[in-house]
């Protein structure tokens, strides 16, 4: 697959590493950086304006997040998406979330529900306009709340650690979707019973919206790796 460079914005020379690798995370969200296609540096450079320093930089940023892999002598690539890192990684969303449920739903607050709601209210609203990129956010905030309702710190930093990898399977699985609305899915439903404090009810809801994702995801991952449609 050849990538499009010329999507690639210009850019400041004084640009920071950390924007680069925004830019550049964004492009692989996005599928025009698609897993495995090798990135081409000189190219890069050129269209962002900045030089190879900086985007070194940013590139071993992205390295450490899991979303490039450096073969020395050889260049870097976007990383696969592949069955086994994808399992793992909805195996621990799932822990994680369920945990931080079980702590908090009996200590959250009016506020905190309203938050919750209001987030489902900004999915719909992204969903009716068909807005990828902001609706997958608001999902991902979603379930970032509900692990800092839980004002566990330490699932909170593990929870960081995961959450570009979970960012990043929501982005493909949404772009999936033949209408946004379908990926609103049970979120109401678990909101509902968190508000009736029915942590019975609401850890099923969960449980089975994570897992239903998860199936979701491994059928459109080839066992090459790559999503279906990339």
């Amino acid at each position: 697959m050849k990538t499009n460079y010329e999507k690639f914005p210009s850019m400041s020379p004084a640009t920071l590493k950390v924007s680069v690798a925004d830019l550049i995370r964004g492009l692989i969200f996005d599928g025009v950086l698609a897993p495995g296609i090798e990135i081409n540096q000189v190219e890069i450079s050129v269209r962002l304006g900045v030089s190879r320093g900086p985007l070194r930089e940013a590139l071993a940023t992205l390295e450490n997040e899991g979303l490039v892999n450096s073969v020395p002598f050889k260049g870097v690539t976007v990383s696969r998406l592949t069955r086994e890192y994808v399992e793992e990684l909805f195996q621990v969303r799932s822990a994680l979330e369920v945990m931080a449920l079980s702590k908090s739903i009996n200590s959250m607050s009016g506020s905190d529900l309203d938050g919750l709601n209001r987030i489902v209210g900004e999915m719909q609203s992204e969903a009716r306009v068909g807005d990828v990129a902001s609706f997958s956010e608001r999902d991902l905030n979603f379930h970032r709340q509900l692990i800092q309702l839980s004002k566990h710190a330490l699932a909170f930093k593990l929870w960081s650690v995961v959450e570009v990898g979970i960012r990043r399977c929501l982005r493909y699985r949404h772009n999936m979707y033949p209408s946004l609305v379908d990926g609103i899915g049970s979120h109401p439903d678990i909101v509902f019973a968190v508000q009736q404090r029915d942590l019975a009810a609401a850890t099923s809801l969960l449980v089975e919206h994570i897992s239903e994702s998860l199936r979701n995801m491994m059928l459109s991952i080839r066992l090459d790796g790559n999503p279906q449609d990339a």
